[in-house]
Order: C-alpha cells, then structure tokens, then sequence
C-alpha cells in the first residue's frame, strides 16, 4: 500500500519491511526499483521500520548509491563532528549522525544584524533549508533519517522540491541563476581541536578530505555571488 504525498514531491509505503528487502533473494533487482522511485520523487517515507538495525540502515543507503552507478570509491559519509554512540561505552559510530532536539537547549546563538547594528541574536536553527553534507567537495546521492524516538507531537521537518521549483520560474530568472556560486562560509568559525584527526579521513569520497573549514561551526550561512560582483547573504 502507498500513496504520493504530493503531487511534484513525496511517496509513503505502508506496509514494506525494509529488513525483508535487504534479506529478499532478488534484493538487488527491489533495491535499484526503490532508488528509481526515490530520485523520481525526491522523497520516500516507509512506516514502521523497527527491525532495521543501524547497520542495516548504512547498507541499505550505501547500497542504493552502488546500485544507481556510484565509483567503488564512494561510501557512507562521515559527518566532520555529529556521531553516534549506539550503547553507552561503546566507540562513536562515525558513519551515522544523531539529530535530537531537547527542549531545554533548542536555541543556537548567531550573529545577526538589526537596525544596522551587529548583534548577538537567538534563534532556533529549525529554519534552516539545506540540503545534506553540503559542505563537501562530494555531496551524498541518498541519505536516510530513521526516527528511533516518537514525539508525542508531530516534527516541524519540511522538504521541498528545488525541481519544481526551478521548472516554475521563468526562463530570465533560470538564466540569471546560473550565472551565480553558491559557497558556504561557516558562522563563527571556531575549529575544534578534538576533531581535527578528521582532515586526514575521507568522509564518504576521497575527495572530501582535509577541508579545515569544515570542523568550524556547521549551520552555514548560504553565500551567492555572481561573477565579479558583490555576494548576496541570504
């Protein structure tokens, strides 16, 4: 059972164990469908996933880039900061990243500017639109997020389509965009001793390695210049 979220973007399976996929006999074959279905849509939700393990998780994603042409030399990514620590004493998981949001720490201080002044400004980072690891020379083709823990309440996570989206505006405006870099410059850049080990891994591609700038603070700031002219913050 299934049923498209919206019209230009999304697709929710009902009944599919992901854990019996991976086991099917023909798992291959069901793999390369889904990684068809899910670049089509942009987004795929399946309901109920509690047997799929963490290790699980990383074949099924790793494996959908393999099966759609990735290089033998791409794997999982490894975030420069965010990993998880599956059991309490055990080694951080480098290949995955926990997102939570507590409570009583959900604020992050930036620097924003009001009235022409500089100043400190708290604001929640859950409006923050981007799209995965990228800060990466070599961004991820696929990227799953398995919710663990139930909110009593629902989650304030919105995707959107940037297909639709450029299909929609006029061709002066598509014309004008592609004149433009995008870049992305770190807020407060603060590089954290503990993580430096991690210039010398390849996170995810041999290409995404030794970036400095990627152990500073990573809720970018989106910066978009044209050629030879001053850049836009946005």
């Amino acid at each position: 059972m299934l049923r498209d979220i919206t019209r230009v973007l999304g697709r929710e399976y009902f009944d599919i164990d992901l854990t019996q996929v991976l086991e099917a006999p023909n798992a291959d074959d069901l793999l390369l469908d889904l990684a068809i279905t899910i670049s089509r849509r942009g987004l795929v939700v399946f309901r109920n996933q509690k047997n799929l393990t963490p290790a699980q998780q990383k074949y099924f994603t790793n494996h959908l880039g393999q099966l759609t042409g990735n290089p033998d030399t791409s794997g999982v990514h490894v975030h420069p900061i965010n990993h998880t620590v599956h059991k309490a004493g055990e080694k951080p998981d480098l290949e995955m990243s926990t997102i939570a949001r507590n409570p009583n720490h959900m604020l992050s201080k930036q620097t924003g500017v009001t009235g022409g002044k500089k100043q400190l400004k708290e604001q929640s980072v859950a409006d923050g639109w981007h799209s995965d690891i990228a800060f990466e020379r070599v961004t991820s083709d696929y990227t799953t997020l398995i919710n663990r823990v139930q909110p009593s309440t629902d989650g304030d996570t919105i995707f959107a389509s940037a297909y639709e989206v450029y299909d929609r505006i006029g061709l002066s405006m598509r014309a004008f965009l592609e004149t433009l870099t995008g870049t992305f410059s770190p807020v407060g850049c603060n590089p954290n001793p503990e993580h430096t080990h991690l210039h010398q891994v390849a996170r995810g591609y041999p290409l995404n390695i030794d970036q400095s700038s990627v152990l500073c603070n990573l809720y970018k700031t989106f910066k978009v210049s044209a050629m030879g002219n001053a850049g836009l913050n946005l």
